[in-house]
């Protein structure tokens, strides 16, 4: 569809508008695209998404050595069950005990907190209950002296863990 118009020397000038097809095509290239590349995003968020758990994850082990060397090559203590909910002293400070789920923490009155001083390294950017417990990580229950028993649990000297290269935090 051309659209003539005059202009003040007296000459004309055409302007071309685009015709429906052409919008529909141009639109369904742009559809075919995003279609193309939402995939890619997805994989781009997922892929940072681990990388902060595992940099999380990282302080975390970096909070626990730190605070062995300040204790006498002591680990953190651990609260367990019901028992252990409201205690302090533990890596973390259990508020509430769950029995479905697993409960709610406050990291920042726990042991580990002066070593990292933020709440979010105690979170996985993968874990979708994070919001509601406040913590995704735990503590590997091996590393506490036994018999365990429910309440705040005491952990052996790092000296005394048996192939550490083989054991979890």
């Amino acid at each position: 569809m051309e659209i003539r118009q005059r202009i003040p020397n007296g000459e004309s000038q055409v302007n071309r508008a685009f015709t429906l097809i052409e919008l529909l095509v141009v639109i369904a290239i742009i559809g075919i695209l995003a279609a193309l590349l939402f995939p890619v995003f997805a994989a781009a968020k997922l892929a940072a998404k681990t990388s902060t758990t595992i940099s999380n994850l990282r302080q975390l082990g970096t909070a626990t050595f730190l605070y062995a060397a300040d204790a006498d090559d002591t680990l953190p203590m651990v609260t367990e069950g019901f028992m252990g909910a409201g205690q302090l002293g533990g890596y973390t400070f259990n508020l509430e005990f769950g029995q479905k789920e697993a409960g709610r923490f406050d990291p920042s009155r726990g042991s580990l907190f002066p070593y990292v001083k933020s709440t979010g390294i105690f979170l996985s950017a993968l874990d979708p209950t994070a919001t509601d417990s406040h913590q995704s990580f735990a503590m590997n229950g091996s590393l506490t002296v036994f018999p365990p028993k429910p309440g705040l649990l005491r952990t052996r000297p790092l000296t005394t863990v048996e192939k550490p290269a083989e054991q979890f935090l």
